[in-house]
């Protein structure tokens, strides 16, 4: 019986520490930036068009990177393109803070940008504004 209730804990254990790992690691992919390039092979396309490159960001989810988004601005700035794409979740239905969003879009100046709400800008019945 002492065996048994020994090796009872042990898997409780090894199940509880997977857990937390997961946890661990679930957290830190949610806190990071990631870049990803595309390239497309469009036929017809008018020939302004050519090497034209678009910015996506998508699923802040009202999370600051660096004061005033220092971190994030550094990395946009590194980048060569012609328009910003916000594609979604600035916000986050649990954190509807979108003063980490305003404080980003502020910052980028000179290309034009575009926004397309997310679920979670839906969920938090978040506002905006366009001026025609």
């Amino acid at each position: 019986m002492k065996g048994y209730c020994h090796l009872r804990h042990k898997k409780w254990f090894a199940a509880a520490l997977l857990l937390i790992i997961l946890l661990i690691t679930m957290h830190l992919q949610t806190k990071g930036i990631r870049v990803t390039s595309y390239t497309l092979q469009i036929r017809n396309l008018p020939e302004q068009f050519d090497g034209f490159t678009i910015l996506q960001l998508s699923d802040l989810h009202s999370k600051l990177f660096g004061e005033n988004q220092e971190e994030l601005l550094k990395l946009i700035r590194s980048q060569k393109y012609d328009l910003v794409a916000l594609t979604g979740d600035l916000v986050d239905k649990s954190n509807p803070d979108i003063f980490p969003a305003m404080t980003l879009i502020q910052q980028l100046k000179g290309k034009p940008v575009y926004f397309v709400p997310g679920n979670h800008d839906w969920w938090t019945e978040f506002q905006t504004r366009s001026r025609c």
